[in-house]
């Protein structure tokens, strides 16, 4: 799952048969910090969120599955409204790279907690 800002809407004059009613939402996919990370990206909404709104969002075929037959051609659904977010620790990767900057094998990587 991820988490998202609802930053616009797509309205589609023609489209496949399953998407018709269904409401398309631009996201700003966000870290931990709600930080703005990656391109923004195109969700089926499935809870009626709103412009601004912190979201949930669930990928793949897995997204679309609250949707009653026909379920739409879609890789991404907005599935949850967000109120709050509370993190109290944060794992961090720790990743090696060699004298050349290339990433060593992930068997040299380890994992160190944070509190926020």
């Amino acid at each position: 799952m991820l988490l998202g800002k609802v930053i616009g809407r797509i309205v589609l004059s023609k489209q496949d048969k399953k998407l018709e009613g269904k409401k398309l939402l631009i996201l700003q996919l966000l870290d931990e910090n709600e930080n703005a990370i990656g391109s923004p990206v195109i969700s089926v909404d499935t809870v009626g969120a709103g412009n601004g709104e912190l979201v949930l969002i669930c990928e793949g075929d897995e997204s679309m599955l609250s949707f009653p037959d026909p379920i739409p051609p879609a890789d991404l659904g907005v599935v949850g409204i967000i109120d709050d977010i509370n993190i109290t620790e944060i794992m961090i990767k720790k990743v090696k790279y060699n004298k050349d900057k290339e990433r060593e094998d992930d068997s040299n990587s380890y994992y160190r907690r944070r509190k926020i």
